[in-house]
């Protein structure tokens, strides 16, 4: 999930790991399993991957994921908003 770190509102971010792969999070109003803000990667290997994500009106955030071979990792992002 991506949400902004003062609200808990979803944030609609670009997630980019440095393996090549883009990812983008979602509205997902027909589905109410799924919140707001829900992104889905494969990242091929194995081990830590650097990640950035970007969203307009955010700071842009790098964090890793810890990348497990054949497994479903989740890792949640918390954006701030630009000062201005």
């Amino acid at each position: 999930m991506t949400r902004d770190v003062a609200t808990g509102d979803p944030v609609f971010a670009t997630l980019r790991p440095r393996t090549g792969e883009v990812a983008r999070s979602l509205l997902t109003p027909k589905d109410p399993g799924v919140p707001d803000g829900f992104y889905a990667m494969f990242v091929p290997g194995d081990g830590s991957v650097p990640v950035t994500v970007t969203a307009s009106g955010y700071v842009p955030r790098e964090g890793r994921v810890r990348v497990v071979p054949r497994a479903v990792v989740l890792r949640n992002w918390a954006l701030t908003r630009e000062a201005g």
